[in-house]
């Protein structure tokens, strides 16, 4: 009579391992662990770093590629008297086929902002060509500016860092200016 019950206990077993590794998994994917087809800047902000080499680490074990031939300037981020925040400069992907950029900025491990890069500007295509990029991207969509419709104290402002995302989804943090307004 035990020898009845014994496949039904594997069966029961074999489920429960089963739903237990999905579960497990599913909790590994969504905190940190890139899902292909996921938005790029949310899995980013999921990392929650405290800077750009954090936040490199981070999604390098993850499986997260940084492009060094993501190259970019944020010439200003400053909070407006509201509190929300305003950003804007450039970026360029040299490996790209001149495709707008996703330019992201993250604080305390959520989206604050996400602009599109568009339009061009002589100054930096002038940069770009110095630094032997191909004419389809020299002559594209450069230019990031947007403000976030969230407000941000003075202290988080600290915690802001500013991505490139490419259309592989490969990044690169943003160095800039120092942010104004606090």
């Amino acid at each position: 009579m035990m020898r009845a019950h014994h496949p039904v206990l594997l069966v029961l077993g074999g489920l429960a391992v089963l739903a237990a590794s999905f579960f497990v998994t599913l909790f590994l994917l969504r905190n940190g662990i890139w899902i292909p087809g996921d938005d790029p800047a949310e899995q980013l902000a999921r990392f929650n770093a405290r800077d750009v080499s954090e936040l490199e680490q981070a999604a390098a074990q993850a499986g997260l590629r940084k492009s060094d031939a993501i190259v970019g300037w944020i010439e200003t981020t400053s909070r407006q008297p509201d509190g929300t925040l305003r950003v804007s400069g450039w970026a360029a992907d040299g490996t790209g086929d001149g495709s707008p950029m996703l330019v992201v900025v993250l604080a305390n491990g959520k989206v604050l902002l996400r602009m599109s890069t568009k339009g061009t500007r002589n100054d930096v295509q002038q940069v770009l060509r110095g630094m032997n990029f191909r004419p389809e991207v020299v002559g594209r969509d450069v230019f990031a500016e947007g403000t976030s419709s969230q407000r941000i104290s003075c202290g988080e402002m600290k915690t802001v860092l500013i991505i490139g995302v490419n259309n592989k989804e490969q990044f690169r943090g943003l160095p800039g200016s120092p942010a104004q307004g606090c």
